[in-house]
């Protein structure tokens, strides 16, 4: 009997360690499947993230193939094609005068350019200022 009860203990000790073995097993499992889901869930938003991306970078291309496309067939226009001459080319028609305007550089720009050259207390042309007004 007392063999029979080593025996006993023996088989209840070994139940216990593989019931302990299989929970650990499991518990592994579940946080083996909780990681791999958390990965898989950061990828996909990344994905997601550059799916919106590109399709609003498919918009922004479409919008911009309109608007060539409006172009090429404005290209067409005979009316378009002389404006362009006129403007770029400075052609004309015969009898027509072309004018041109220019941009004049304005006196206030180098008025304040010579008063920033002469105000400085070293300046060569401040100094001669001041003798000959002294001595005249």
């Amino acid at each position: 009997m007392l063999a029979k009860s080593k025996k006993n203990k023996k088989g209840v000790y070994q139940e216990i360690a593989f019931s302990i073995f299989l929970v650990a097993l499991i518990i592994l499992g579940a946080a083996f499947l909780i990681i791999s889901n958390s990965r898989i869930n950061k990828r996909r938003q990344e994905l997601i993230s550059q799916i919106n991306k590109l399709e609003a970078e498919i918009k922004e291309k479409e919008k911009q193939n309109t608007e060539l496309k409006a172009g090429v067939s404005q290209i067409s226009d005979q009316n378009y094609l002389e404006q362009e001459a006129r403007e770029k080319l400075g052609l004309k028609k015969p009898g027509e005068e072309v004018v041109s305007i220019q941009k004049v550089e304005t006196e206030t720009n180098t008025n304040q350019e010579v008063k920033k050259e002469t105000s400085s207390p070293w300046n060569p042309k401040t100094w001669w200022g001041w003798i000959k007004n002294k001595f005249h």
